[in-house]
């Protein structure tokens, strides 16, 4: 029966990580209209033109996968050389910082509807902005996340606790497609303006309880 109790600080590392993962919501929600609203807006809307060559849509899939073979490395190094300098910043402000860039991505969006609006077509670079300020968000958060549950969860509870981070993901997924579906209803430039201002204010109130986290 001792075996099975938790201790207080086993308890809190728990809690730690349902918290995270409950914001984690928050990231994929926004994130993981890549697959859905983003490309459906690129398709209709953007100018996908370049040196006379139309980009396919399903294209724009590779740019986030593009982006994090080149920006992974660059973003373990940085990690690695505060870390040397005890300046590394904790997993919850990472976290929240990655929230609030993936969030920051959706502005570049909101340019594109401004743009396209009366008929007009959108800047693709526009859309690979975005993209890129959604990578960087993913690099703070993804990895991060994964790895924070494997140091915190007890082992008697590791794989319960790993499963609980991918919950979150289910329900992002879900939030995601049921966010995307008010496009019609409210607009584009509606729904980018309202996933970028919760995604930030997601990302203020985790980073104002990360030093208690």
């Amino acid at each position: 029966e001792a075996d099975v109790l938790l201790t207080d600080d086993e308890k809190d590392r728990i809690r730690v990580i349902v918290i995270l993962a409950f914001f984690t919501i928050f990231f994929w929600a926004a994130f993981e209209q890549a697959g859905g609203l983003m490309t459906l807006y690129t398709d209709a809307k953007v100018n996908r033109f370049l040196f006379g060559f139309e980009i396919p849509t399903t294209w724009f899939q590779a740019v986030n996968p593009a982006f994090i073979v080149i920006f992974g490395p660059i973003a373990a190094t940085i990690w690695r050389v505060l870390g040397e300098r005890k300046i590394e910043p904790t997993t919850p402000t990472k976290m929240a910082l990655g929230l609030m860039i993936m969030g920051s991505g959706f502005l570049f969006m909101v340019l594109a509807s401004l743009q396209s609006q009366g008929g007009n077509k959108a800047s693709l670079f526009l859309i690979v902005a975005a993209y890129i300020f959604h990578t960087i968000g993913e690099l703070c958060l993804s990895p991060v996340g994964l790895s924070m549950v494997t140091k915190l969860a007890p082992l008697r509870v590791g794989s319960l606790m790993m499963g609980v981070w991918f919950v979150s993901n289910v329900v992002a997924n879900k939030a995601a497609a049921m966010i995307g579906g008010y496009s019609e209803s409210l607009g584009e430039k509606t729904l980018f303006i309202g996933i970028f201002a919760v995604s930030i204010a997601a990302g203020l109130v985790l980073l104002a309880l990360s030093k208690q986290l």
